[in-house]
């Protein structure tokens, strides 16, 4: 696993890939607050410092990764090989 050292939410993760289907999360996710954890007290955020260090660094914004993943989900569910 690579991390990109922002940290993201699941609500911004669900925004992202609804828009991808031109449709708004809010209309199919709920939220609980029953479910909802006590804030972090540590930020839960990964550290790509040492890749970096050796030329790595990022070639797909967090929206393009989002859409690959559910472009790669929907094909999936069409029956489609999904190539990489």
């Amino acid at each position: 696993i690579v991390a990109s050292g922002i940290s993201r939410s699941v609500r911004q993760f669900c925004k992202a890939a609804f828009d991808h289907l031109n449709l708004n999360y809010e209309d199919y996710v709920s939220t609980s607050p029953e479910f909802f954890r006590p804030i972090d007290s540590v930020n839960l955020e990964g550290n790509a410092q040492k890749l970096k260090a050796l030329g790595w660094s990022t070639s797909l914004s967090f929206e393009q990764l989002v859409d690959k993943m559910v472009d790669s989900d929907l094909a999936l569910l069409q029956g489609k090989v999904v190539s990489t």
